[in-house]
């Protein structure tokens, strides 16, 4: 059973994402970035600990993306940037800075 430091540490990376974050960022992002970012979600959320309250809208992923996804993802949340900002930050902090 995952341990809570353990859980905190893994959800802090820059790359996870809670279900509730994909849902809303497939929702926001033109089609084609959809259906690639859906199509690497992984099938299995991270392991909660056992005493974790939340459903499953706070599964989290760990995802393994490329610069190329990413950057779609972050033009895409820009062009809408009032009503996604927190989401859009999210995502620039897994820009490869350069």
């Amino acid at each position: 059973m995952m341990e809570w430091v353990n859980y905190k540490a893994i959800c802090d990376r820059p790359n996870v994402f809670s279900r509730w974050a994909l849902t809303q960022t497939v929702e926001a992002v033109n089609h084609e970035t959809a259906k690639r970012l859906k199509q690497r979600i992984p099938q299995q959320a991270i392991e909660k600990p056992r005493d974790h309250k939340g459903d499953e809208r706070t599964d989290m992923f760990d995802l393994e993306l490329d610069q190329e996804l990413i950057e779609a993802i972050v033009f895409d949340l820009r062009e809408r940037e009032g009503r996604y900002q927190p989401l859009l930050n999210s995502w620039a902090e897994n820009l490869v800075k350069g």
